[in-house]
């Protein structure tokens, strides 16, 4: 049948009463074209919230809480790996569990990294980030079906409810956190095996991932650890630690170049965006901020080499 448009700023409208975006997006489509456009829903749900995660912070008792959680996965992580050299957030959204995070962790870190579907939340990011004197983490857009950096990349990724919608994805999600890591993978996703009955439709209902585990380890994934967390900040959606260690560790690539989503591979750096060799993309930066996603890259394949940067 004829499928409806709504336009974002219809969505948006229905964002500010309060109807999840998600959801009006799916209703009346059937479950197949939903799933071939549950990222295009996805960024459009993040896109329209974005900010609010950072405004939240303002409340000192969600913030209060928000650190002790964040203490709790710094303290999970730190048992497993002590330092780092490199880290990754995947799913960055606007840094508000990041920040936390690198504040409780053990040591510092020489290269953090993060990316985020929607470009407006990582520009919230980018400012929360700056406000707590983290300047140095660079941002991009992209996904966890394509991320876009080169194999072996970072030797901690780490994800805070960011693999939670995209249910029906969790191989091919694993499979790049696999890709792109050279040892540790800790996941802080919905604990679908640790809720009750009532979270567990909520968690269905709303089509988060399930069956991590059995997944990562189909995968060749080591678990290390794998239980609930002790603080929750929303009752109804209960946080499992899963932190999973690559087949092979290995030493990272030192590097941590921006690849191609598609090809994987090196992106050459131009004055305002990373062009692909292969794919012949080019993938603008907006506010020194590539856009790493597939839908980003602009096909390009006569640029002229003039602008290319050392």
């Amino acid at each position: 049948g004829e499928k409806k448009v709504i336009s974002t700023r219809e969505l948006h409208s229905a964002y500010k009463e309060g109807k999840n975006v998600i959801q009006l997006l799916n209703s009346g489509n059937t479950h197949e074209y939903n799933q071939a456009n549950k990222l295009k829903y996805i960024e459009k749900a993040y896109d329209l919230q974005a900010g609010s995660y950072v405004k939240a912070m303002k409340d000192p008792n969600h913030a209060l809480l928000k650190r002790k959680k964040c203490a709790e996965m710094a303290e999970i992580v730190g048992n497993f790996i002590s330092s780092p050299k490199s880290f990754l957030k995947a799913g960055v959204g606007e840094a508000v569990t990041l920040v936390p995070f690198l504040d409780s962790y053990k040591s510092d870190i020489e290269s953090v990294y993060g990316f985020d579907i929607s470009w407006s939340r990582i520009s919230h990011a980018r400012k929360f980030l700056d406000e707590n004197s983290f300047n140095n983490v660079q941002l991009c857009t992209g996904t966890l079906q394509q991320i876009p950096f080169m194999d072996d990349s970072f030797d901690l990724i780490m994800t805070s409810h960011a693999c939670e919608p995209n249910g029906g994805f969790e191989k091919i999600i694993l499979s790049e956190l696999k890709r792109v890591s050279s040892n540790i993978v800790a996941l802080f996703e919905p604990g679908f095996e640790f809720a009750n009955k009532k979270s567990q439709e909520r968690m269905i209902k709303h089509g988060y991932v399930k069956g991590l585990p059995e997944i990562a380890i189909s995968l060749g994934f080591k678990i290390l650890y794998h239980a609930p967390l002790k603080t929750t900040v929303r009752p109804e959606n209960p946080t499992a630690a899963l932190i999973l260690q690559v087949p092979n560790v290995r030493k990272n690539n030192q590097t941590h170049d921006y690849a191609c989503p598609i090809t994987k591979k090196k992106l050459l750096k131009y004055d305002t965006g990373y062009f692909s060799n292969e794919s012949y993309l080019y993938y603008p930066s907006i506010n020194n901020m590539p856009t790493l996603r597939e839908e980003n890259g602009i096909l390009a394949s006569h640029i002229s080499e003039e602008l290319l940067k050392d």
